[in-house]
């Protein structure tokens, strides 16, 4: 499946949880979810190797397709086209790259013959981070770092930004738990933007409890936060274009 050659990149995001359990993947998981069903060819590239899986976030982990285990190995640059015709795919249009059930890190030299083209490939790129800040991320169109409203979570989100700016990368914070009234103080001491507020959604809990897609939802707080997210994104990557 060699390839050597990449289309146009479309819009890349990615996410990086300042510590774990703020709901990363499941805000990664939204934003594919509403870019596909605002119809845009989409793929969500799962890169938590701790994380159960953005298949199973999306609904579809009993469909076929290969997962990151599965392309061990390869080298040179893969085909996008006929590595996106094999994904697993939601029944909302997202394709995405995730892991199986068992612990296999991705190495560096499949992620580099998989990541240039996948994201060339498709309008919209989502790369769910997980904790880890991979050194090309910098790479993307934007990034986005989820910050906890606990002092223990704020002081792991002044170490995540920190990482990301010395990566490269120029970081929107996205809080979880923090009160409106300190986001002002939290972006001025960490001199970075606040994008969005992840909203309190006990339906979105109950629905990833029995399979629906965050984000599929048309009226829901969650859905709603993807939208102002994506739109931002879009807005910002055509100003500097």
């Amino acid at each position: 499946m060699e390839h050597t050659e990449s289309d146009p990149r479309g819009v890349s995001l990615g996410l990086v949880g300042a510590s774990g359990g703020l709901g990363t993947s499941t805000v990664a998981a939204g934003l594919a979810t509403r870019a596909a069903m605002a119809g845009r060819d989409t793929v969500l590239v799962d890169l938590d190797v701790g994380s159960g899986g953005s298949d199973l976030l999306l609904g579809c982990e009993r469909e076929p397709g290969p997962r990151w285990g599965d392309l061990a190995g390869a080298s040179g640059l893969v085909d996008p086209v006929a590595l996106l015709d094999r994904l697993p795919r939601s029944e909302h249009g997202v394709a995405t790259l995730t892991h199986a059930r068992r612990w296999q890190p991705v190495t560096d030299q499949t992620l580099r013959a998989v990541r240039a083209p996948l994201l060339g490939a498709v309008e919209v790129s989502i790369l769910d981070c997980g904790t880890n800040v991979p050194p090309w991320i910098a790479e993307l169109d934007a990034v986005m770092v989820v910050v906890g409203g606990t002092v223990a979570a704020l002081a792991a989100a002044e170490v995540a930004a920190d990482r990301l700016l010395q990566a490269g990368a120029s970081p929107w914070l996205v809080t979880r738990g923090l009160e409106e009234r300190w986001e002002a103080a939290v972006s001025e001491a960490m001199q970075l933007p606040i994008l969005a507020r992840i909203p309190d959604d006990r339906r979105m809990i109950e629905d990833l409890e029995v399979g629906v897609a965050p984000g599929s939802r048309s009226r829901s707080p969650l859905t709603r936060m993807c939208d102002e997210v994506l739109r931002s994104v879009l807005i910002e990557r055509e100003r500097a274009s």
